[in-house]
């Protein structure tokens, strides 16, 4: 007979801590902006090993319907089913071993869930920085929350450079990644002198 984990448990959607929620979204900006640029250097490493690797693409149709569809698959539907997977049936399963066991595995995972081996650095520690927060709140949706605005960052860089010439590209990313960044620090900053007794 089969062991089965109550789906409640396998897949959290209660949020125990609402503070920590509520700094999920600015946190993963920041993650987002500094992996970006360590990924520049591993991508380095990778060119001096001569190891070939590819830039992130998707399925652009020239139906404005499809387009609208294939960003609600990427940006929506993706990051859905991916929480349910990795930070719910696989994390809570794994957690009877240790918390940080259960992250660092489905971190591992999601690295190498990705098509191209320039990107594992980056989904590292983004699945890091996701799944410590999913054991914070003790919530997927947290998990969700924070991979759609993961998904929504580089479908939008993607359009950038799909629609405009390098140097526009490079101008319209430098400027949105200081955005990002600052934006970010200045949300965490301000909601941790609100909140004295915030632990993460």
């Amino acid at each position: 007979r089969c062991l089965k984990m109550p789906s409640v448990i396998a897949f959290p959607l209660k949020i125990n801590n609402k503070s920590v929620h509520k700094l999920a979204i600015p946190f993963v900006m920041v993650l987002f902006v500094l992996g970006n640029y360590l990924s520049v250097f591993y991508e380095k490493i990778l060119s001096l090993l001569n190891i070939r690797t590819t830039q992130p693409t998707y399925f652009m149709p020239k139906s404005l319907t499809l387009i609208v569809l294939v960003a609600v698959l990427n940006v929506i539907i993706v990051p859905i089913l991916t929480e349910f997977y990795l930070r719910g049936a696989i994390m809570q399963s794994l957690r009877q071993f240790g918390d940080g066991y259960a992250l660092l595995v489905t971190s591992i995972i999601s690295a190498f869930m990705v098509h191209d081996i320039s990107l594992t650095c980056l989904s590292f520690m983004l699945a890091l920085g996701v799944g410590y927060f999913v054991l914070k709140t003790g919530s997927i949706r947290t998990g969700i929350m924070m991979q759609i605005i993961i998904k929504l960052s580089f479908y939008l860089i993607f359009l950038v450079k799909y629609y405009c010439n390098a140097t526009v590209s490079t101008l319209i990313l430098t400027t949105a990644w200081f955005a990002y960044i600052s934006i970010g620090f200045l949300i965490i900053l301000i909601f941790i002198r609100k909140k004295n007794g915030l632990v993460f």
